[in-house]
C-alpha cells in the first residue's frame, strides 16, 4: 500500500518597526508546500517494511528578518537579515521489523536521513573586547542521519528473554565565523570579508544489552548500556570533545505468599570526558515492599 499527499499554505508577514528616526518596514510573502509519501509492504504477516517521506517548509521569524539590532546594550547583539529565505527539510524514514508469532522473537531495523535546503544558521562576528554580533543566514550542507537495530530472543516460553540493540547518529551543521579587529557597535556594517565556514560534526554511538527472568515468584532484570559521543569543528581541529557513559542496572521482584511483593533495584553509572564532578562514578539503590489487599488484589 502506498499514499501520496501535498499540503499547501500561503503566508504573509508584515512588520513596521520605528527606532529613533528610522522606520523599518518589512513585508515577507511566501507560498509553502509540504509533500508526503509512504509505502507499506508486508512480505508476510510477520515481516513488514515501511518507508515514509515528508517535506517541510520553515519560514524565518519577524525578528530574523528585521535588519535591526534587538539588544544594543548587551555584549551579545542580535541583528536580523532581510535577505533570509525559508528553509526546506527533506525527511526519509525506513522501518523494517520481523516478529516470529510462535516464539515471539523479534528483529527491527530503522534508518533515518534528513537534509535541509537553505538551512537557517548563524553568522558570528567577534570583536576585540569579547563583544559578539549574531546574524541569521542561509547555509548549504546541513544534514543528519541515524540507524538503529535491535533483536529480542525469548527462551522457554518467555521465561528468559534476551534483548540487544544498537544505534548510530551523525549530525553535520554549518555556520560562519569572523574575527573583527575593530570594536562592534550597532552601526558596524556587516560583510562576509574574512568570514570562515565552520562545520560542526557530531557522532553518537549507543549499545544496550538486557536479560530478563520471568517466573511466578521471581522477576529479575540485568541490563547494561554504553554511549559514545564525539563532536568536533573544522576551524578547531585540535579540540575534539569525547564523552563516554556506562550504565549497569539490575532489579529483582519477589512475589511472596499473602499478597506481599518485595522489590529492589540498583544502578551504577560511570562518565568520562565531562567537567568537574560529572566524571565521578555513582550508584543508586532503591527498595520497597507492597502488600496487596482485598479480593483479586484490588487494593494495596
Amino acid at each position: 500500500m502506498y499514499t501520496f499527499g501535498l499540503g499547501l499554505e500561503s503566508s504573509e508577514i508584515n512588520s513596521n518597526t520605528h527606532i529613533k528616526d528610522t522606520l523599518y518596514d518589512r513585508s515577507h510573502k511566501s507560498f509553502n508546500f509540504s509533500p508526503t509519501a509512504s509505502l507499506n509492504y508486508s512480505f508476510t504477516n510477520r515481516t513488514k517494511l515501511n518507508i515514509q517521506y515528508r517535506g517541510t517548509t520553515n519560514e524565518p521569524s519577524v525578528d530574523q528578518l528585521q535588519p535591526v539590532v534587538t539588544n544594543p546594550n548587551s555584549i551579545t547583539q542580535n541583528v536580523g537579515n532581510q535577505n533570509l529565505k525559508a528553509s526546506f527539510t527533506n525527511d526519509i524514514n525506513l522501518n523494517y521489523n520481523n516478529v516470529n508469532l510462535k516464539t515471539f522473537s523479534n528483529y527491527y531495523f530503522n534508518l533515518q536521513y534528513s537534509n535541509v535546503l537553505n538551512a537557517i544558521s548563524n553568522y558570528y562576528v567577534y570583536g576585540p573586547n569579547n563583544e559578539q554580533l549574531i546574524m541569521p543566514l542561509n547555509v548549504k550542507g546541513s544534514y543528519d542521519a541515524s540507524a538503529s537495530t535491535g533483536l529480542g530472543i525469548p527462551f522457554k516460553q518467555n521465561k528468559y528473554v534476551l534483548n540487544t540493540s544498537g544505534s548510530i547518529t551523525w549530525n553535520n551543521d554549518i555556520n560562519y565565523i569572523k574575527n573583527s579587529p575593530t570594536s562592534l557597535t550597532i552601526d558596524t556594517p556587516i560583510d562576509f570579508i574574512g568570514a570562515t565556514r565552520n562545520v560542526t560534526r557530531a557522532l553518537s554511538l549507543g549499545y544496550n544489552l538486557m536479560g530478563t527472568l520471568n517466573t511466578k515468584v521471581v522477576m529479575a532484570t540485568l541490563a547494561g548500556r554504553m554511549n559514545y559521543n564525539r563532536a568536533w569543528q573544522s576551524i578547531q581541529t585540535t579540540t575534539n570533545s569525547i564523552y563516554m557513559s556506562y550504565n549497569i542496572y539490575g532489579d529483582i521482584k519477589l512475589s511472596l505468599p499473602v499478597g506481599l511483593l518485595i522489590s529492589t533495584d540498583c544502578q551504577y553509572n560511570i562518565n568520562s570526558g565531562y567537567s568537574g564532578n560529572l566524571n565521578k562514578p555513582y550508584a543508586l539503590w532503591n527498595a520497597g515492599a507492597t502488600k496487596y489487599l482485598f479480593k483479586n488484589k484490588k487494593g494495596q
